[in-house]
């Protein structure tokens, strides 16, 4: 072999070795932020289970201690003896629930109308439902309550669902995955005498079923940490929802009962924590997949 065809083959074996650690430290590097990442993400539910799990006097204990030394239920039990969490569970549930469901549906309808039908003023429609993501609740708020007090809806569940019976983040993404469903198969089950709604929910809606369940529980677990149009229109505690019941633990005169307040905290996120956790996998799907026919 050659002096110049040995040289080069060092050089390509030399670049070979180069990408092939190139690679390496990059894919360790990229996992070591995202695992980074992950655990400051989870630090705070970490800090708040073992929180509620310490002693008070622990919790109160000068120096910084992660895992309890003495664990115990004594907030857990101290909660369920003196508070009606079931009720209060239930209300949470009840609001989370009614507002998955409108929300769901009128998005579906709008999103379907949208997508398949061409009308004036389409696109400025569109672009106006699209914009209430865009809109904070602080900004309509008032208008809302005084809404709200005039039908005599305050301090009921009523109140706090049908200021909220549209969503501009479902109309959005069951927009993308309708706007490329087969005109074909609509056009079919026309055919064959099926109506609009008919043809919208035997038809169209068994196929787009993952991203309807995806929305679903984002608007699900949104619906059950809502805290600011809650607290202004349920006043009574026979109406709280958890959020607005976390709050009677923070006094800034009595100061704060840390040992209830993770216990009862966990009590509230628990339930959307599992949600995700079984849900995570579809709600990512479905970003992914209106992303791509966006």
């Amino acid at each position: 072999m050659k002096k110049d065809e040995v040289i080069q083959t060092r050089k390509l074996s030399w670049h070979r070795w180069r990408r092939f650690f190139g690679k390496k430290i990059s894919s360790v590097l990229w996992n070591s932020i995202f695992i980074f990442a992950t655990l400051i993400a989870l630090l705070p539910i970490f800090w708040m289970i073992t929180t509620a799990i310490k002693p008070s006097d622990e919790i109160f204990s000068s120096g910084l201690r992660l895992f309890p030394e003495s664990p115990t239920l004594v907030h857990f039990r101290t909660l369920i003896s003196r508070f009606r969490i079931p009720l209060i569970v239930y209300n949470t549930f009840i609001v989370a629930v009614s507002l998955t469901a409108i929300q769901i549906f009128t998005s579906l309808l709008a999103a379907y109308g949208f997508a398949r039908y061409v009308f004036p003023f389409h696109n400025v429609l569109f672009l106006a439902c699209i914009a209430q993501m865009f809109i904070p609740i602080q900004v309509v708020m008032v208008s809302n309550y005084l809404a709200v007090s005039r039908l005599g809806l305050v301090n009921t569940l009523p109140a706090v669902v049908l200021p909220q019976v549209s969503l501009g983040l479902g109309i959005f993404f069951l927009y993308q995955h309708l706007k490329v469903f087969p005109q074909a198969i609509i056009d079919s089950a026309r055919i064959d005498g099926a109506g609009e709604m008919s043809t919208l929910f035997h038809i169209v809606l068994p196929v787009i079923k993952p991203i309807v369940a995806a929305i679903s529980t984002i608007v699900f677990i949104n619906s059950w940490n809502q805290y600011v149009w809650p607290t202004l229109v349920l006043n009574k505690p026979e109406q709280m929802t958890l959020p607005i019941w976390l709050r009677q633990f923070m006094h800034a005169e009595a100061g704060t009962d840390f040992g209830l307040l993770m216990a009862a905290s966990f009590l509230g996120v628990a339930p959307a924590l599992f949600l995700y956790a079984i849900a995570r996998q579809t709600i990512m799907d479905a970003f992914l997949e209106s992303g791509l026919k966006g």
